[in-house]
């Protein structure tokens, strides 16, 4: 079943190109996040629950829906 808050448009796109979005950029400058830290991140989400980028249908995010401590 889908998940009614989250939106289906056919894709989801590339790490890459949403951290080269500007004004993910400009969100991220303000914040003080760099793009290390982004993909540090990614990497530390994929490792904690054992799958390869491309492996499975769910997202790394989905993993920690219940978990407030990487907030």
């Amino acid at each position: 079943m889908a998940n009614p808050r989250k939106p289906d448009f056919g894709f989801e796109p590339e790490l890459d190109d949403v951290l080269e979005d500007p004004v993910v950029r400009s969100l991220m400058d303000s914040d003080g996040v760099g793009r290390d830290d982004i993909l540090d991140l990614a990497a530390s989400a994929r490792e904690r629950c054992g799958s390869d980028e491309d492996e499975g249908d769910e997202s790394a995010a989905s993993h920690f829906d219940d978990d407030e401590s990487w907030q």
